[in-house]
């Protein structure tokens, strides 16, 4: 089973807050993997979109997921200007994903085309606990 919490608020250095939709597995802490979108986080966990197929995966393997909302973007505060904040944002969000008791310290990413720039943007910072980046 996964325990699902919506459009969690998670307050970035400058004090933006991004909404987050988090699943969680029963047997946590688990490893996370998280999407950072401007397309709206509840664009991609819907039928018919191309990372269905990883996103089940995911859960089935025993990941934690976690998606956000881009600063500026649908639930988010803030004004989006592309690429701009995804390096610190990123690595905040990050930060904050280790400090939750469902995470087992290990946090990887995954998604194309601007998804994947934001895990680009968030590795160029080098967040403690950040291993797998999976860039397509």
């Amino acid at each position: 089973m996964v325990r699902l919490e919506l459009d969690v608020q998670v307050a970035m250095r400058d004090g933006t807050k991004l909404s987050t939709d988090i699943w969680i597995p029963d047997d946590a802490p688990a490893p996370v993997l998280l999407v950072r979108t401007p397309y709206g986080k509840h664009t991609v966990p819907v039928l018919g979109h191309p990372l269905l197929p990883s996103f089940f995966a995911a859960l089935e393997a025993g990941y934690a997921l976690v998606w956000q909302d881009c600063r500026g973007t649908f639930g988010s505060s803030g004004i989006f200007t592309p690429m701009v904040d995804e390096p610190s944002d990123g690595t905040d969000a990050v930060e904050w994903i280790r400090e939750q008791p469902w995470c087992n310290g290990t946090v990887g990413t995954f998604g194309p085309s601007y998804l994947g720039f934001t895990q680009w943007a968030t590795a160029s910072q080098r967040p403690p606990g950040s291993t797998p980046w999976c860039r397509w």
